[in-house]
């Protein structure tokens, strides 16, 4: 074991004295790993690898530590790491990952410890971009089973309009159907109701079956 140790290590040592600083001091990112990088030291090269989850922006300063989230990082022609092992819902230690089957929640790991986060409602986690979208827009997204609705079936002109529909349980609630097929939930404002009628939030009063969604507001007493 102690031999094994001691291979990698002259290896190790034998890559870093192989790299000619360009500076004497800073962060230079290697050429083939984008997870890689040298620290120059008074022109002593040393070899080190990002976090597990971060990789090397080649865009930071030579004096800035290099390792960034992969959504600032083009990695070009050099190639990523695969991932090593699991911590829970996160698949590395650092970055932020969709949990499950779930559209939107996510967790956004820090050193191996999850946060777990829920996307507002009616928007799903893109796991490429890292942040909240329209379901229809995130490919791993089961955007009908993710929302409970499916758009009708309409012809050209009608989805041309991106047609309203109704919430089926949420008078508060109703979806457009962006070019007819792609559902998106949208949410009424305060004491308002989708009506039908209108295409759009209105009174409650207006539309019957919803008139009793809101409790009464409190009548303001005077002394």
């Amino acid at each position: 074991m102690a031999a094994l140790q001691l291979v990698i290590t002259l290896a190790f040592l034998a890559c870093a004295q192989a790299y000619t600083c360009p500076y004497p001091n800073g962060y230079f990112p290697d050429a083939s790993r984008c997870d890689k990088f040298f620290e120059c030291r008074d022109g002593v090269a040393e070899e080190v690898t990002c976090p597990d989850g971060l990789l090397v922006n080649e865009k930071a300063a030579a004096f800035r530590y290099p390792c960034d989230y992969p959504t600032e990082v083009d990695c070009g022609k050099r190639t990523e790491p695969p991932a090593s092992q699991s911590y829970g819902n996160c698949a590395r230690k650092w970055g932020m990952f969709k949990i499950g089957d779930s559209c939107g929640d996510f967790v956004n790991c820090v050193d191996g410890v999850e946060h777990q986060f829920k996307c507002p409602e009616g928007l799903a986690w893109h796991p490429t971009l890292w942040r909240c979208e329209w379901p229809d827009q995130v490919p791993t997204c089961d955007v009908e089973a993710f929302l409970g609705f499916k758009c009708p079936a309409v012809d050209e002109y009608v989805a041309s309009t991106n047609p309203v529909y109704p919430h089926p349980s949420d008078c508060a609630r109703y979806f457009v159907c962006v070019e007819g097929n792609k559902p998106r939930l949208q949410v009424c404002g305060a004491r308002t109701v989708f009506d039908k009628a209108i295409g759009a939030c209105g009174a409650p009063e207006n539309v019957p079956a919803c008139a009793n969604y809101y409790p009464p507001e409190p009548k303001e007493t005077t002394y």
